[in-house]
């Protein structure tokens, strides 16, 4: 019973794997749209707007950076205006 317990867990361990791999995933909902070659950056106040996508939300760890990388931005550089922003991280 216990070899036969022993073969078995294997195989059902490598089945769920399988079924799980094989899942219908969710397509896309829009496609981005390309940045043109000769696109302008937006001014801001005479600089560069930059916009860091971060996160899900305030609580993320990717928030907490891109917010902090935006200050240390906006603090130590005078042609950049940056913020942070929360998305919808790989979902979007």
């Amino acid at each position: 019973m216990k070899a036969k317990l022993k073969c078995l867990i294997p195989i059902f361990v490598i089945a769920a794997l399988v079924f799980a791999g094989c899942a219908q995933q969710e397509k896309p909902k829009a496609t981005p749209t390309p940045t043109p070659a000769g696109a302008k950056i937006p001014k801001e106040d005479g600089k560069y707007v930059i916009t860091i996508y971060t996160g899900s939300g305030p609580g993320s760890v990717y928030f907490a950076v891109g917010s902090m990388f935006a200050k240390v931005l906006n603090k130590k550089s005078n042609l950049i205006a940056a913020k942070g922003v929360t998305s919808g991280a790989s979902v979007s």
